[in-house]
């Protein structure tokens, strides 16, 4: 038992300590987080504008990404969301006087892009699954 509480220490110690042993590698987070949530929102205004046929602002697609990270952390015991994000985006898009058909679309359209990367993700693993255990024979 003391084994392990010293290498939960030595893991404890390695994150708190990691900013000052590793400033660039602390700024390279800081941008690469910056880089997610801006394509994100990238990502919510090239879907409104595809589903609308109107060019949104900004401000609106970051309120969307910013609802959608949201319910993400909200629903995480829900697997896959299913019903939740659909439901939540069209509630959310009516409130913003968007319609709630945008919002469903646009939770449906997420859910699209996150079952076509996930099935990539699964193929990989497959693919470097068998490949390992050729590797072995």
């Amino acid at each position: 038992m003391r084994s392990k509480a010293d290498k939960v220490r030595a893991l404890e110690a390695e994150i708190y300590t990691f900013a000052s042993r590793r400033p660039a590698g602390l700024a390279t987070t800081i941008v690469c987080e910056a880089l997610f949530h801006a394509l994100g929102v990238l990502e919510a205004f090239i879907t409104i504008w595809l589903l609308t046929d109107t060019q949104p602002t900004l401000l609106v697609a970051f309120i969307m990404e910013t609802a959608q990270r949201l319910m993400t952390v909200a629903f995480k015991v829900v697997p896959f969301q299913i019903g939740v994000g659909e439901a939540a985006t069209a509630v959310f898009t009516q409130v913003l006087g968007l319609g709630d058909s945008l919002g469903l679309n646009f939770a449906l359209a997420r859910r699209a892009r996150i079952a076509v990367w996930a099935a990539v993700g699964a193929v990989l693993l497959i693919q470097r699954g068998t490949r390992g255990s050729r590797m072995k024979d």
